[in-house]
């Protein structure tokens, strides 16, 4: 892949431009500022807000961007703490969902917040399903992450905090 590819997928995710990505291509999911290394097996879908994303075993992952407007907003890691803290559980529990690994804190770069819950319940169609969110905050930008699917919640959320490791902050 040659440098303009990259700088032209840098730069439709900078600007939230339409395009469909794939992380083959990619290697990195540049949110700007954060980036995240993904296998080439998940796809991404910048058509939509939230960014859609689709791993190999029918899971779906949706990612949803704050960015910090003004210096006299409040700073993105402190909407992340109290959202973490006050809406992150209520949100997993929702669907008749349970929560299976309760809120827990994040290794991050300095300067940076991160936190993740994970639930799980039985579908109306019979199996498990689950529901990960991550939320990752710096001082300008929010990300949060939700990732659904069928099957046993531990080896996504395994899976997705392998994925969170690998963060990378542009500031």
């Amino acid at each position: 892949m040659n440098t303009r590819h990259l700088l032209v997928i840098a730069l439709a995710a900078l600007l939230n431009l339409p395009m469909a990505a794939h992380a083959e291509d990619v290697g990195i999911l540049h949110l700007r500022p954060l980036h995240l290394q993904l296998p080439p097996t998940w796809q991404f879908d910048g058509n939509k807000t939230p960014l859609e994303g689709y791993g190999p075993n029918g899971e779906k992952v949706l990612i949803t961007i704050m960015r910090r407007k003004n210096e006299s907003a409040p700073p993105a890691t402190e909407i992340a703490k109290g959202f973490a803290e006050s809406q992150m559980k209520k949100l997993g529990e929702k669907g008749n969902l349970s929560i299976s690994r309760p809120l827990a804190q994040l290794p991050t770069p300095t300067g940076k917040i991160g936190f993740s819950v994970a639930s799980e319940g039985t579908s109306p169609m019979g199996g498990n399903r689950y529901f990960v969110q991550y939320l990752l905050a710096g001082e300008s930008a929010l990300f949060y992450l939700t990732v659904e699917g069928r099957g046993d919640v531990a080896p996504m959320v395994e899976q997705f905090n392998s994925f969170i490791a690998t963060q990378t902050w542009d500031n």
